[in-house]
């Protein structure tokens, strides 16, 4: 806390501006997209195709997924941007993050933070266990087979591994196209804020103590560059 009150809310606006402001256009459009796709009134009155179906769960994953990149975007932001030891090692574990998994990089940006930014990783636990809770309907959506259960295509099931003590096994999960929607779109408004004020806040740091470092990296780093 003694950062911010130091150096004040206008610097911390000033030093990703620019990228915060490319960050609310796509979140908007993210969002409007979400609603007009999944949340408008299906008024098909009759039987649904199999092409029907593919175009549905098509866009259904691929909204998901464009939510979930785009969180993981700054996630690795983060994680680049957490201090500037770890680029006098170039092996450093902390920087191999290419192939992680959304997991995976919620964990190793927890790491970097526990190491380097304890207070942070306090600071910001509410924002990490909403991650975790996205993380589960992100996962489910990504990588679990879907069977619609009306023609409408409103309603569908979802079938994912549970891990009994024994045994594992699918089971089927109901969800409509509205839950989902809702949801997403509950989890973006949550996570978005606190995770950009994160952002900030270790690039900030960054700034200061390994100044070359930190310039270099926006350099290397602008979005939509």
């Amino acid at each position: 806390m003694v950062w911010r009150e130091h150096f004040g809310s206008a610097l911390l606006q000033k030093v990703c501006i620019s990228y915060r402001i490319k960050i609310k256009i796509v979140f908007k459009k993210i969002l409007s997209w979400i609603k007009r796709l999944f949340m408008k009134k299906n008024t098909i009155k009759t039987p649904i195709g199999i092409q029907k179906q593919h175009e549905t769960e098509i866009t259904l994953r691929g909204t998901v997924l464009t939510v979930s990149v785009n969180i993981e975007v700054v996630l690795m932001r983060i994680i680049y941007f957490s201090n500037g030891e770890h680029y006098e090692n170039p092996k450093s574990p902390s920087l191999k993050i290419k192939n992680l998994t959304f997991s995976s990089k919620i964990n190793r940006v927890k790491e970097v933070l526990k190491l380097h930014h304890s207070d942070l990783l306090a600071e910001y636990q509410n924002l990490f266990t909403t991650l975790e809770g996205f993380l589960v309907i992100r996962n489910q959506i990504a990588h679990c087979a879907i069977y619609w259960i009306d023609e409408k295509l409103n309603d569908f099931e979802i079938w994912d591994v549970v891990e009994g003590d024994i045994v594992q096994y699918y089971s089927p999960i109901k969800y409509t196209r509205v839950e989902i929607a809702t949801a997403i779109i509950e989890y973006f408004n949550k996570i978005t804020p606190p995770l950009l004020s994160l952002e900030n806040e270790v690039s900030l740091r960054l700034k200061l103590s390994h100044p070359q470092i930190y310039s270099q990296l926006s350099s290397a780093t602008q979005h939509g560059g």
